[in-house]
């Protein structure tokens, strides 16, 4: 075989090994599954066991039925039970399964989060923080999007996980100002606790992207492009059709992913 042909035989192995390798390249960037609590729900958790999850991975209950039953037929991840009420966690602690491992305080500015937790969230949070250590639990915060970059250096202190909420602001139109909040949301976060994961929850709902079919899923997987190579953590919130949720995360288990770093405490 002369010189150029084999040349043109490694150039050609070397281009199919990296196709391969990309194809079946595996996701190292952590997600919170929020497992649906109605709709297509077997679909994503079929998806989920098949592969789409990792052991690293957090499976989260909905955030307002505390009924554990959501991780029902889940076989990969730990578990993650959801709370918008610190209050409501202490009363009902005890019914929390074994298997927990994370809380997630789902910190809004609704009737499902008590005023006095909303007017002292430092003071919740710190609290929790003391209640998560004592069950050996690792404790994440999911703040409203006009709360993220305000309290991530005062809240990372007391959590292993800090995201916010961009379901509503990853359309194209607000996207480079989202992206831009992110990078401010980690830098604060790391600089008050760099083992804290910074992260942002995304939707795969058509309403959050320009509303078209799968325009949802586009604007999440355009939004996860623009910022993983930062973040190191992620939420999936659910639309009832689990196929939506599936096909985000089956493409962003097949895209190339930034080594994340691992979490704290």
């Amino acid at each position: 075989m002369s010189i150029p042909s084999r040349l043109l035989v490694l150039t050609c192995l070397a281009s199919l090994f990296a196709l391969t390798a990309t194809a079946f390249a595996d996701r190292t960037i952590p997600v919170i599954l929020i497992v649906p609590a109605y709709g297509d729900r077997q679909t994503v958790i079929d998806a989920w066991n098949g592969g789409l999850g990792k052991e690293f991975d957090l499976v989260a209950d909905a955030p307002l039925k505390d009924n554990f039953e959501d991780w029902a037929g889940i076989k990969v991840g730990q578990f993650a039970w959801t709370t918008p009420s610190f209050a409501a966690a202490q009363a009902t602690a005890e019914r929390a399964p074994a298997s927990v491992k994370w809380i997630i305080y789902d910190f809004e500015h609704w009737k499902d989060t008590p005023q006095a937790e909303q007017d002292d969230v430092a003071g919740t949070s710190r609290r929790l923080r003391a209640f998560a250590d004592a069950r050996r639990w690792k404790t994440a915060f999911i703040p409203m999007n006009r709360d993220g970059l305000k309290l991530a250096a005062s809240l990372a202190p007391y959590y292993d996980a800090y995201l916010v909420q961009c379901q509503k602001y990853q359309t194209d139109a607000k996207r480079a100002a989202t992206v831009d909040m992110l990078r401010q949301v980690e830098v604060a976060v790391h600089g008050a606790n760099p083992k804290c994961l910074a992260g942002c929850q995304l939707g795969t709902l058509d309403e959050y992207g320009d509303g078209s079919a799968d325009s949802g899923v586009k604007a999440a997987l355009a939004t996860y492009a623009a910022t993983k190579n930062f973040l190191q953590i992620y939420c999936v919130w659910w639309p009832p059709d689990g196929k939506q949720m599936a096909r985000f995360l089956k493409a962003i288990d097949s895209s190339e992913a930034a080594e994340p770093k691992p979490p704290g405490r």
